[in-house]
């Protein structure tokens, strides 16, 4: 499936969502804590119907759980803003190597001018990388 066939199969949930909303009458706004706990809601039973496909090698009861979670995350960003990511050019944040410093793996990029910029440190280590 192509990106833009996904957001229409999202924004249909969306839909489906607010007309179940109007139709119980529940339109009390929601905190953002209280779609954390809807989203996690339906990541358990997303991780139960998986389970239980596992079997039968069919993914579409979870995958019909996951569209839920997707436009659910969408209502809570309508709702409180959705704060927009910042993408720095690839040459800016492409990995080129890893680092070994002070017991922590640093992940850096080669500057143009030979030096290195750090883009992330992690303080427990990766694992299975090696620098």
């Amino acid at each position: 499936m192509q990106r833009q066939e996904v957001y229409h199969v999202i924004d249909g949930e969306r839909e489906y969502q607010d007309r179940l909303i109007t139709d119980q009458n529940w339109n009390n706004p929601k905190t953002v804590g209280e779609f954390l706990t809807l989203l996690d809601c339906y990541v358990v039973k997303a991780k139960a119907d998986w389970l239980t496909e596992s079997d039968s090698g069919e993914d579409r009861p979870s995958l019909a759980q996951v569209r839920k979670i997707a436009a659910i995350a969408v209502a809570c960003l309508e709702a409180h803003g959705a704060p927009a990511r910042v993408i720095p050019p690839k040459e800016d944040y492409e990995p080129s190597h890893v680092v070994l410093e002070d017991g922590k793996y640093n992940l850096v990029k080669l500057a143009p001018d030979d030096g290195t910029i750090r883009i992330q440190a992690w303080s427990d280590g990766l694992p299975n990388i090696k620098p």
